[in-house]
């Protein structure tokens, strides 16, 4: 058997080895009796039914919030308007790979 040969099968026996073990330890472990949903109730469940603001965020976290003000995340998430919107929505037409996109305002929208 040639070295190449012998290096093939190494690194097949290697692959379908990890494969195996991949797949017989990645699906979770409930024989402890304890899953996921038990876990997070004894935990608490802290999350809120409705987003509180960013003015909320910001009474514990003001340097990141301050940060983000200035970062593109935070101008995507405004109301679009005049005031906001810095693309020519004057009935402008964009052709990308063939597909012809049209930019208008419908009123004050």
């Amino acid at each position: 058997m040639s070295k190449f040969t012998k290096r093939k099968i190494l690194i097949g026996s290697a692959s379908a080895y990890l494969s195996l073990c991949l797949f017989l330890f990645s699906c979770g472990n409930e024989e402890d009796g304890v899953n996921n949903e038990s876990r997070s109730k004894d935990l608490g469940d802290n999350r809120l039914d409705e987003y509180v603001g960013a003015a909320t965020c910001a009474e514990c976290h003001a340097e990141a919030h301050a940060k983000w003000e200035e970062s593109h995340h935070y101008h995507a998430m405004e109301i679009p308007g005049p005031g906001t919107v810095r693309a020519d929505f004057n009935n402008t037409e964009f052709v990308h790979y063939g597909i012809t996109t049209k930019f208008f305002m419908d009123g004050e929208k």
